[in-house]
């Protein structure tokens, strides 16, 4: 091999990328001070990205951010666990929800919850990159049983389209 060193840093650095999925045994000590809540209150801790929007619409803005679920109800704060604050907090109660779906895309999931006319869409990642499957259908279900109604969703939302930058190219 010509280039070992230059390998290794390729590799090392292509794996930073990757952020190790958030467990309950770990993070939920960190987040639940963040929030002010009792640890043992914390039910459930995932890495996402959200987005709030009024339905209509096929594009929302996402954000990155960390979801939890707890007795009462949905807490979302943007950021890392490390810098997350309440500068970007989304907190549903179970009774300000008044429906919930779990939408599929390929291998996508996306969960729309209602309150309101306003819908937080949840994609309920393991390690900021792969979509967590299971995680999504065990939010799910953990609002369906606490008695949320499950709604049809219209559509899957996709993130927001960059604006499309034109270059006019003089032809002689």
């Amino acid at each position: 091999m010509k280039y070992p060193a230059l390998l290794g840093l390729t590799a090392a650095a292509f794996l930073a990328g990757c952020a190790t999925p958030l467990t309950k045994e770990t993070d939920v000590q960190r987040f639940a001070e963040i929030i002010r809540v009792p640890r043992t209150d914390v039910q459930f801790i995932s890495y996402c990205t959200f987005a709030e929007t009024r339905g209509w619409d096929d594009h929302a803005v996402f954000t990155e951010g960390i979801v939890a679920v707890t007795s009462a109800g949905l807490h979302v704060l943007g950021g890392n666990l490390n810098n997350a604050s309440s500068k970007r907090e989304i907190v549903l109660s179970n009774q300000q929800i008044s429906g919930i779906d779990l939408r599929h895309y390929g291998r996508g999931r996306q969960l729309h919850l209602w309150s309101g006319d306003h819908i937080l869409v949840l994609e309920i990642t393991a390690n900021k990159a792969f979509v967590d499957q299971a995680g999504s259908e065990q939010v799910f279900q953990m609002f369906r049983t606490r008695g949320i109604p499950q709604k049809k969703s219209d559509h899957y939302f996709k993130g927001s389209v960059p604006p499309i930058l034109f270059v006019p190219i003089p032809l002689k």
